[in-house]
């Protein structure tokens, strides 16, 4: 058995693992325009059934029984310097922590999405050194986040050939693909990023068709929190507050939702040595507008640098939190992932109909309105779950 048939099933999350740790280079990921992301194609003359392919595949993983998972601490951050707060995603934690490691020498490189006109995705995954650093500070919004599957991993064995100390900057599979590796003799930091499922690129060309805009760029967050929408042109920008935007419906009614993203279980990065997330509090959400980030911290060494971090004067921390606030911020999605909401007979007749909709291309006539009706019968059906009741809120971590 290979890949081929975790894709023929729809299961595949287009992390790039695959490709990577072929050994005879049978695998390139492939971009499929009609579904809006990168697939895995295998040349069976190369092939030779090694298995590699599949026993790595993040989709073969256990599913955890903690909402949560390892948890050391957690508390509500940002970085200090406003240009990076404010063009970043919530806060712009991340970016500071990136640029962090590479400068303190605790990694040689840091792979990470980036903004990338050359992509049919329009980002790809690069590797960032130390060299490279001064980007970070200098065009912050070009590493904010992307609402789209980018197969971060797929240059993975080759940047573990190359550098003896990383970091990987990725989604839960992403992050739960690494930790299936054996990278016996070098050493990997694992930067989480919450997720409840990838997005096909389709989303975002349509968006720009119903804007009038099909040859922008597209800036998915950033210019504050929760932050806008940015199409731009060398004569135009059209942006709005992401939060309850088109875009944010699109993205939030599930029809352009990657199908192998359905079956994870796992939202919060529970690999990581420490993951962040959008802090949805009521209270903050009134109050913010810059941005903050909820930072989870799993391993001893990720509070040791998260620590070092905010000495050096390059990240603020506002407040420490408990794991009732941070799974409150989550809950609906947690419901979604970990508990009935897939089961019920409502979400898979929904299921139906947007992968019926999705198909035969019937978003081509959707509007603003029937967008945010999707999206509200999808969300209703995640407050109405109900969470297993044997599943832990995390694990500590002695």
């Amino acid at each position: 058995m290979s890949i081929s048939e975790i894709v023929k099933n729809s299961k595949c999350v287009s992390c790039g693992l695959c490709s990577s740790v072929c050994p005879v280079d049978a695998i390139t990921l492939k971009y499929l325009p009609k579904k809006g992301v990168f697939e895995p194609e295998i040349d069976f003359k190369k092939c030779v059934n090694c298995e590699k392919c599949e026993k790595f595949c993040p989709t073969k993983a256990e599913k955890s029984k903690s909402l949560l998972g390892p948890f050391i601490s957690g508390c509500l951050a940002h970085a200090k310097d406003k240009k990076i707060r404010e063009n970043s995603t919530s806060g712009g934690i991340i970016n500071r922590l990136v640029e962090f490691l590479l400068v303190g020498e605790y990694v040689e490189a840091v792979i990470m999405v980036v903004h990338n006109t050359h992509s049919p995705i329009e980002a790809s995954a690069q590797i960032i050194t130390k060299q490279e650093v001064k980007e970070l500070e200098k065009s912050p919004r070009e590493f904010a986040s992307r609402y789209i599957v980018v197969p971060v991993l797929e240059n993975l064995t080759e940047t573990l050939a190359k550098y003896k100390k990383i970091a990987v900057v990725g989604t839960p599979c992403q992050i739960r693909a690494i930790n299936n590796l054996n990278t016996t003799g070098t050493e990997i930091f694992k930067i989480g990023i919450t997720c409840s499922g990838g997005m096909s690129h389709i989303a975002t060309e349509e968006y720009k068709r119903m804007s009038g805009l099909e040859n922008a760029e597209m800036y998915y967050r950033g210019k504050g929190w929760p932050g806008k929408n940015s199409l731009i042109t060398d004569e135009k920008c059209l942006e709005y507050d992401h939060q309850g935007s088109l875009f944010e419906r699109m993205f939030s009614s599930q029809v352009f939702k990657i199908k192998g993203c359905r079956q994870c279980s796992d939202h919060f990065a529970e690999c990581s040595d420490i993951s962040f997330c959008d802090f949805w509090n009521p209270q903050e959400m009134k109050k913010e507008g810059l941005g903050n980030s909820c930072v989870i911290i799993r391993k001893e060494k990720a509070q040791d640098i998260f620590n070092e971090l905010h000495k050096s004067g390059k990240a603020d921390i506002v407040r420490q939190l408990n794991t009732d606030e941070i799974i409150a911020t989550q809950i609906s999605i947690l419901k979604a992932k970990k508990g009935n909401v897939s089961s019920t007979k409502k979400y898979k007749l929904f299921i139906k109909m947007i992968d019926f909709v999705f198909k035969f291309r019937i978003y081509k006539i959707f509007n603003f309105k029937i967008y945010r009706k999707l999206a509200s019968i999808y969300l209703e059906m995640c407050r109405e779950g109900k969470l297993d009741e044997n599943l832990s809120q995390a694990i500590p971590v002695k």
